[in-house]
């Protein structure tokens, strides 16, 4: 212990003594250089540079012009547009040629029969009329109950009766072959009342095609007729041969 403070003690005294032997100018070697330290903290940043030059244009690097490429494909239909503004009237156009000649006749021919008061009916026979209010041309012919067709052309034919029974009458044609138009109506005889029948139809007929009434048989029908109008006439002249 004791040699350890005098150690102490002499380096100490060394130290005191040591400026006192170096006032006359006593020299000391340069020490080695210390170590490298370590990095020091990032910086702030500095302030906004001033803005540089463009750059030069390279006109040496633009390449010639290439050819046309190819036509392409039509493409799809757009939509419909819309309507525009109706355009101004034209002018008139010129006269166009004349026509040809009419007909020398002057007037249409007409046909048209009205006859009423049946005469004694008979099943499967034409109905005969007695009384006549229009028969143009005497087309309807009162022996045979029959209208003739002496101009060609499209009829309208109507018929109205009354009876007391049951009753059912046609309108025939030769136009018509085999088919024909019926018509009938039921009474109630214990009623004792009076009953209208009617009915009508439109015929294209040819020159001499007739057309007339009948009365036929029908579950309880009677040819008692107290009273039938049979009336005919032209609607338009046509020649069925035409349309047929």
């Amino acid at each position: 212990m004791f040699s350890l403070t005098a150690g102490y003690l002499l380096l100490g005294s060394a130290l005191l003594l040591m400026p006192e032997l170096c006032r006359g100018g006593c020299t000391v070697q340069d020490g080695k250089p210390g170590l490298e330290g370590i990095s020091g903290r990032d910086g702030l940043p500095g302030e906004k540079g001033e803005k540089g030059d463009a750059a030069p244009l390279m006109e040496s690097m633009k390449g010639m012009k290439g050819e046309s490429g190819h036509k392409g494909f039509p493409g799809e239909m757009g939509g419909k547009g819309y309507s525009g503004a109706v355009g101004q009237a034209g002018l008139p156009g010129p006269p166009g040629l004349k026509g040809s000649l009419g007909d020398s006749t002057g007037s249409l021919k007409q046909s048209a029969f009205s006859v009423y008061e049946p005469q004694n009916p008979e099943y499967g026979k034409p109905v005969k009329f007695t009384r006549t209010s229009v028969n143009i041309n005497d087309d309807f012919n009162h022996q045979t109950g029959k209208f003739i067709c002496r101009v060609p052309g499209v009829y309208y034919f109507v018929f109205h009766s009354m009876s007391e029974k049951n009753l059912c009458l046609s309108l025939k044609s030769d136009a018509l072959k085999e088919e024909n138009f019926g018509f009938c109506d039921y009474c109630d005889a214990s009623k004792n009342e009076k009953h209208v029948l009617s009915g009508g139809v439109v015929l294209q007929l040819d020159k001499d095609e007739k057309v007339w009434m009948e009365v036929f048989r029908e579950e309880n029908t009677q040819p008692s007729v107290e009273s039938i109008v049979f009336n005919g006439f032209l609607i338009f002249q046509s020649d069925k041969k035409k349309h047929s």
